[in-house]
């Protein structure tokens, strides 16, 4: 038969028990599919695997040979980002349930649709190559009986083991959440795009009722685009426990990921952070992990929280204009590992390649640096480190490169300055200009330096000087001695 249409035109018999159709519509649509006739089925047509013919009124139904993986179109979907698909994949996606397979065929347009998608427990979603699940204002808009474009079928029960693969997810101004993981468990999502323009919303949520728990699941390379006022990349709330984002980028978010009360342990590796309005990354859950990702051009890069204890953040690399602020770090634990800024001088260590803020004691890393660095190059800068608060000394323990020294550096509030001989300061004089305290064995012959830099020797000894400093402002300026040791 060359269509669904044409199918239901003739019942079968014990003598013509098997159907095979070329297309949905018409031969070579891609909706073509093989059925057996069962004369005693009363199974409601679903369109796509129990098809009723025309003229039975009681018992007897094609019934798809294979029950177990589909595609969208042997259900009638057409992918041509104007007819409403709603109906077609949902039914697709009913008639596999659990376990199954279904298949969103490549067709050069969107999968409109008018209602929220809703996958089974371990069934897999699988796209074939780009393809476009989209609500689309001018034409189909999501409506209120789903907030997610694609989410969970049973969300009071957990749902173990799906996989959604190569889709983009796009729910323009309508969706409170592109994709919601809400009680998932071990689900795998893998080159998934999600966009949303809806103010509040956000592209991927880790949600559970606590109870069942959002757990372990796996999202590799996604790409989130969340453009709404006040929108997030990936929020995790409610028992959103060691879920894991490997890769992907997640931009133009007002805040690029949220981790929030009841969620921890999760790890995020190598994920690019791009534009994101006010935060890249916002932590008040505690025991969260963040390796090798990238951040640039946002205010804050990490905004860690009274919650956000034992936050560690190793070999991330910062951009312009991006700050790292923890507020509240009071634990031991929180961690913020650096690394050498491009344009940096060796022995470099900086925050956001703009400045650091703390609130109250912390606890920073540097795994990757040695705080009394190699011959001829300088003790690390230690740049911009401020404290909000207007009275009190913050202290500041830093892991020296061997893994098992520390430096601690007393930091008054109010002046900014500090107590640490293995650490060199810039303090902020106005106007943009910096008063740096060094120490060297002799003065600088090169670099540049401002007039009122310090310089303490290294090896004082009885007949000489405590140090120099600079008169003049040059290359390398002009250092006179000043304390002399008798």
């Amino acid at each position: 038969f060359n269509s669904i249409a044409a199918l239901r035109l003739r019942s079968g018999t014990t003598i013509a028990n098997a159907a095979k159709t070329l297309g949905y519509y018409s031969a070579g649509d891609g909706g073509g599919n093989s059925f057996y006739w069962d004369g005693t089925s009363t199974a409601t047509d679903n369109g796509g695997t129990v098809i009723k013919p025309t003229a039975v009124s009681g018992a007897g139904r094609w019934l798809a040979v294979n029950k177990f993986e589909f595609n969208v179109k042997q259900f009638g979907a057409r992918g041509d980002g104007v007819n409403n698909d709603y109906t077609a994949i949902t039914n697709c996606l009913a008639a596999g349930g659990a376990g199954s397979t279904v298949i969103f065929p490549y067709t050069g347009a969107a999968y409109l649709i008018s209602q929220g998608l809703k996958f089974y427990a371990g069934q897999k979603l699988i796209g074939g190559g780009g393809v476009d699940i989209i609500t689309t204002a001018t034409q189909i808009k999501l409506t209120a009986i789903s907030t997610s474009v694609l989410e969970s079928i049973a969300p009071a029960s957990v749902n173990y083991g799906s996989e959604i693969k190569g889709l983009y997810l796009n729910g323009q101004g309508f969706c409170d959440a592109v994709l919601n993981l809400y009680n998932c468990n071990r689900s795998n999502v893998e080159d998934v795009a999600c966009s949303t323009a809806k103010a509040g919303s956000c592209g991927i949520l880790f949600d559970s009722n606590v109870s069942l728990f959002c757990y372990a699941n796996q999202v590799k390379n996604p790409r989130i685009y969340a453009t709404g006022v006040g929108s997030v990349g990936m929020r995790f709330t409610r028992g959103a426990n060691i879920n894991q984002i490997w890769g992907g980028s997640v931009v133009s978010s007002t805040r690029g990921m949220e981790f929030l009360s009841l969620s921890s342990g999760n790890l995020v590796v190598g994920t690019d952070f791009e534009t994101n309005v006010t935060d890249h990354i916002y932590v008040d859950a505690p025991n969260n992990i963040f390796i090798g990702t990238h951040m640039e051009n946002c205010p804050i890069g990490f905004n860690i929280t009274a919650l956000g204890v034992n936050t560690q953040r190793m070999n991330t690399s910062y951009s312009t204009s991006t700050v790292i602020n923890v507020q509240d770090a009071s634990t031991l634990g929180t961690v913020l590992d650096t690394r050498f800024e491009s344009g940096g001088t060796y022995g470099d260590l900086r925050f956001g390649g703009s400045k650091c803020k703390t609130t109250l004691n912390s606890v920073i890393t540097s795994e990757d640096h040695d705080l009394t660095p190699a011959t001829g190059s300088s003790n690390v800068v230690f740049r911009w480190f401020l404290n909000t608060v207007t009275t009190g000394t913050r202290k500041h323990l830093f892991y020296k490169g061997d893994g098992t020294s520390t430096v601690t550096a007393l930091i008054d509030a109010a002046t900014g300055e500090y107590q640490c001989s293995d650490l060199i300061q810039e303090n902020g004089q106005g106007n943009g200009v910096y008063r740096k305290t060094i120490r060297r064995s002799v003065a600088p012959t090169t670099g540049t330096w401002t007039q009122g830099d310090i310089c303490n020797f290294t090896s004082p000894v009885s007949g000489g000087y405590i140090g120099a400093v600079c008169t003049v402002s040059g290359t390398p300026g002009t250092w006179k001695n000043y304390g002399l040791i008798t």
